[in-house]
């Protein structure tokens, strides 16, 4: 039984496989009370300012056994006010914000917030989607440059993708009812 005000959600282990609540491993418990509440000024892509209030969840890892949990963790991005009127992100979409390209390794585990500047300047699609009230979820993921202390390489395919997998399977979110 878990404590009052925590939830099992999501349980996959590192190498994709599931097991859903049951026998579910406790370190994947998900606690809606340890977030930061931070303020972020968006510019949306017709160039208007908004004020976005937001919850910043850092979520250790979403595998039961990570192989990394430096790669292998992600972090909740939940918005509670847009210009100063409350959001209700209960029913909200997601945007699963991945950055592995090339199936390189992506990490969020030193994020502490969602950056308004993207790529050349423009405005972040986390920023964006914040923005429009969307839950956003920002994902590591093993990659195929990452080698343990033996000279094995252990992010190689399909590894971004399983954990890919994984961290969507987590990322349902208290009270959506998906």
């Amino acid at each position: 039984m878990l404590p009052e005000g925590r939830e099992q959600i999501g349980v996959r282990d590192a190498d994709g496989g599931g097991r859903g609540r049951r026998g579910a491993d406790s370190s994947l418990v998900f606690d809606p009370a340890a977030y930061t509440e931070q303020t972020i000024g968006i510019k949306d892509t017709t160039g208007a300012a908004h004020s976005v209030t937001y919850r910043f969840f850092k979520v250790a890892s979403y595998v039961a056994k990570p192989v990394n949990a430096v790669y292998q963790s992600l972090n909740v991005s939940v918005p509670v006010s847009i210009d100063g009127t409350a959001v209700d992100a209960s029913e909200a979409p997601i945007l699963l914000a991945n950055s592995v390209g090339g199936y390189s390794p992506s990490t969020v585990a030193n994020n502490t917030g969602i950056i308004a500047s993207g790529m050349g300047g423009n405005t972040s699609r986390q920023a964006l989607a914040l923005a429009a009230g969307y839950v956003v979820v920002e994902p590591g993921a093993r990659g195929r440059t990452l080698v343990d202390a033996d000279g094995v390489y252990y992010g190689t395919a399909p590894a971004a993708i399983v954990d890919l997998r994984a961290a969507s399977s987590f990322r349902r979110w208290p009270g959506r009812g998906r």
